[in-house]
């Protein structure tokens, strides 16, 4: 969304795909921040419908949902004659439906447990998964989170003969809020330093996922995306993602506030710890109500154990 919202800045038209959607579907596409149609998306599926049989027939199986979506996606940027593309992976990466794509620049966030069922039982084995996405000769931005995600993700890059670029090592930032930070890069020649930022969303990891944004803009410039300091300050400070971190005031008649939310989508340890953090860090509260679900393929003692020591009212529910 960061991405998406800065080269937006330069005027481009900017396709976005990303995955789960909050409310509904279309959310999942979208082109310079309109949601493709129910209209547009039903005639791409029946264009889809037309060439399933055989291509079904071919693989020896049927498509998946997210193999179905991420075709949608691709026919409707190219309907919309996008300028530049940002595709989020499903899951994992090495075996995703987005893998088809050879991009301009590949870009791993930070690495945590997750989908142990299908990405493997150790950091390295997940952090292995993810860098599936490297391509030979293709530029990598990467959180590189601790050292063995790192050597994980430095093989992998050598293998494929792909420059990388780790957070910490070849740029870094600085700054203790969202609303005033700064970011450099360490290696000469790599990119320009900017300082006086602003990220919008909430929680202090968000500066290090701008940092692999900007890290990915001074990429782009050498493959001719020209955006300058301006834009990449108003593209930051303009964006948003519903569910994340995502604070709601509700005001009575008078005007007065009278509840107020927040809603957050932290589903793995490491995320609800960064939930944890922008809690004591960021919001102040007398009592905090903690209303908590989870799906059952996730680390719900863990996640808890973060969580309760800042609660004051526990309350469980489920999907229905």
């Amino acid at each position: 969304a960061m991405l998406a919202s800065v080269l937006r800045q330069v005027g481009l038209r900017v396709g976005l795909y990303t995955s789960p959607h909050l409310i509904e579907f279309n959310e999942r596409i979208s082109v310079n921040g309109e949601n493709a149609t129910d209209t547009e998306l039903v005639d791409i599926a029946s264009e889809i419908d037309a060439e399933m049989p055989s291509l079904e027939h071919e693989c020896g199986r049927p498509a998946s949902f997210f193999e179905y979506s991420t075709a949608m996606a691709m026919a409707h940027f190219a309907r919309k004659d996008v300028q530049v593309a940002v595709l989020e992976t499903g899951m994992g990466g090495r075996l995703d439906a987005t893998n088809v794509v050879t991009p301009l620049v590949s870009i791993v966030t930070s690495i945590s447990m997750d989908h142990e069922q299908y990405l493997g039982n150790s950091i390295e084995a997940v952090a292995g998964e993810k860098a599936g996405i490297m391509k030979p000769g293709i530029p990598d931005v990467v959180a590189g989170n601790n050292g063995q995600v790192r050597e994980v993700l430095r093989e992998a890059a050598v293998i494929k003969d792909a420059p990388l670029y780790v957070l910490g090592e070849d740029f870094t930032f600085n700054g203790d809020n969202n609303d005033n930070w700064s970011w450099q890069p360490v290696n000469i020649g790599f990119g320009r330093p900017l300082e006086n930022l602003s990220c919008s969303m909430r929680g202090s990891y968000q500066r290090e996922n701008a940092s692999l944004v900007l890290a990915t803009i001074m990429l782009l410039a050498e493959k001719g995306f020209s955006v300058t300091d301006q834009q990449i300050r108003e593209g930051l400070s303009q964006v948003s993602w519903p569910g994340r971190l995502e604070f709601i005031e509700r005001k009575g008649k008078r005007g007065n506030i009278t509840k107020r939310y927040l809603l957050d989508g932290a589903h793995n340890p490491e995320g609800v710890n960064s939930l944890a953090i922008t809690l004591k860090q960021e919001f102040d509260y007398n009592t905090l109500i903690v209303v908590w679900g989870a799906m059952a393929d996730k680390d719900v003692a863990a996640g808890l154990k973060t969580i309760l020591p800042l609660t004051g009212r526990l309350i469980l529910t489920q999907p229905g």
